[in-house]
């Protein structure tokens, strides 16, 4: 089994979506994200986990290949919530997870893992003496990569005058993001009372909070960042604690109001 693992990690399929899922997190994402970006890690992660599955049962594709699908359906579903939570309960860091059925979309490269271990030899990036000391800190690289993908992760909510005649003044609820934005270290990017929308940066990782006006009596509010991996419940906590300090703040400002929530 090691000689295989040795010859599948030293291929080219797997370096390039090595490659391909550490250049995606670590620039793609941050400075296009998007459709696109958001599922490149998806399917590079698989690709590296398909492929070291292969090598370690060669002969039992579609035995590996089902566990593998059932265990991203899993983690990708609201089914592993309970699991995430006892798991952030007993150890001293935390773990999360967007739940997104279209991320299955990336499963169409098992059958390319396949395809790519039946002539993993003919592909071989690395000459055989060379397998055996660089396989394994490859191996931990993609472990790490796998571990650290980054995920695009986006708050959308709204705060409206619960009195239909009353009007949202925009000079205080841009005061009021104001506050939070010094409070989370953000800085204006645009915030002109006289426009109908804008938004605040800053942090690390970077972090957008974004605003618009609907109407005279609504304001909607995003924030969005790329979070570092599936270790990153703390960052959620302190994004989820910045929307907490924008309600606060509006709530100060004005009586009164209704706060609107996605249901989906």
């Amino acid at each position: 089994m090691r000689s295989r693992l040795s010859a599948v990690v030293a291929s080219w399929p797997f370096l390039i979506s090595l490659l391909l899922l550490l250049a995606n997190d670590w620039w793609l994402k941050p400075s296009h994200p998007g459709w696109l970006s958001g599922k490149l890690s998806d399917f590079a992660g698989l690709m590296l986990i398909g492929l070291l599955l292969q090598a370690a049962w060669p002969r039992r594709f579609l035995a590996s290949a089902a566990g593998l699908a059932l265990a991203w359906l899993w983690w990708k579903s609201p089914i592993s919530t309970p699991a995430i939570q006892s798991f952030n309960t007993a150890l001293p860091f935390a773990i999360a997870r967007t739940v997104d059925y279209g991320d299955l979309i990336a499963l169409w490269v098992l059958p390319l893992c396949r395809l790519a271990w039946l002539r993993h030899e003919r592909m071989a990036a690395l000459p055989a003496a060379a397998r055996r000391w660089l396989a394994p800190p490859l191996a931990l690289a993609a472990a790490l990569a796998c571990a650290a993908s980054a995920v695009p992760y986006s708050q959308q909510y709204g705060v409206r005058a619960r009195v239909a005649a009353a009007r949202l003044d925009r000079a205080k609820v841009i005061e009021a993001l104001g506050a939070v934005a010094a409070q989370y270290r953000l800085r204006c990017v645009r915030c002109d009372p006289g426009q109908d929308d804008g938004d605040y940066s800053g942090g690390q990782p970077d972090v957008r909070l974004k605003y618009r006006f609907a109407s005279e009596q609504e304001v909607r509010f995003d924030i969005w960042t790329v979070l570092p991996g599936v270790f990153n419940g703390s960052e959620r906590e302190r994004l989820q604690a910045m929307r907490t300090s924008i309600r606060q703040e509006m709530a100060r400002r004005f009586p009164q109001l209704d706060y609107l929530e996605p249901i989906n």
